[in-house]
């Protein structure tokens, strides 16, 4: 159960690909300003990560 969660997680994790480090004077200011949305999942896709956690020996 834990590891189907910590997958579920991970997978809804932004791709940093596109995130480049700067000059902190250049960075974003205030709590949260940096905060980026967490990628939403379908029920489709939470039960294929479940499933394929389940068959994981």
């Amino acid at each position: 159960m834990r590891s189907a969660l910590g997958a579920i997680d991970n997978t809804e994790a932004i791709d940093t690909v596109d995130i480049k480090a700067g000059a902190i004077e250049s960075g974003t200011v205030g709590l949260g300003a940096a905060e980026v949305r967490r990628q939403e999942l379908t029920e489709a896709d939470i039960e294929q990560i479940v499933r394929a956690e389940i068959s994981d020996p």
